[in-house]
């Protein structure tokens, strides 16, 4: 058996039973709107995975409200229409500054992001860390993500002495490795 749903001024829509036996149900809203064929349904498409490292052992300068680098990364951005997300782990070493503010740049883009590490007040390797995610970003091909850090105030600030720590910083340490995971999906 079907239902034709006939149109107010012209066309009709059939509605046509399952050849098999059984019981399906179909639930419509209780709103007005459309329903949406399967194929008008976007859904985000994942286009590369990539991890990238820098294992360059850098000393910090204190700053003020200028952004300072932190620690840099090359990615090979595969399409213009992507968006992507950057996945931040820097080690650093030596207690300096209890706070800093820090984002990200990549390529030409305006800053973005925001990274975070948990102050100790000693001596001892920290972790900066964050996600972010980079939208409506046009230029494709290999670019530089940079992680920066400044005081927002203006202050004498730096979130550790050292990023990329090694034995030079504590004999007990091997070099350590800064590494983002970048997520690019369309």
């Amino acid at each position: 058996m079907s239902i034709v749903l006939v149109g107010s001024t012209s066309g009709s829509i059939t509605l046509q039973e399952p050849a098999v036996a059984g019981t399906t149900v179909l639930d419509l809203p209780a709103t007005s709107g459309t329903v949406a064929l399967t194929s008008q349904i976007t859904t985000p498409k994942v286009i590369n995975v990539q991890t990238v490292t820098n294992s360059t052992r850098a000393s910090l300068s204190v700053t003020g409200s200028t952004p300072v680098t932190l620690t840099t990364f090359t990615y090979n951005k595969q399409s213009a229409s992507s968006s992507l997300i950057f996945i931040v782990m820097i080690p650093m070493d030596g207690g300096y500054s209890g706070v800093c503010a820090s984002d990200l740049t990549y390529g030409s883009s305006s800053a973005f992001g925001s990274l975070y590490y948990a102050f100790s007040g000693q001596d001892f390797v920290t972790v900066m860390q964050g996600q972010a995610t980079l939208t409506g970003y046009t230029t494709t091909g290999s670019q530089t993500l940079t992680a920066r850090y400044y005081a927002a105030d203006n202050a004498s600030s730096r979130p550790g002495n050292t990023v990329n720590p090694n034995s030079s910083d504590d004999s007990r340490m091997i070099q350590t490795v800064s590494t983002v995971t970048v997520i690019e999906y369309s």
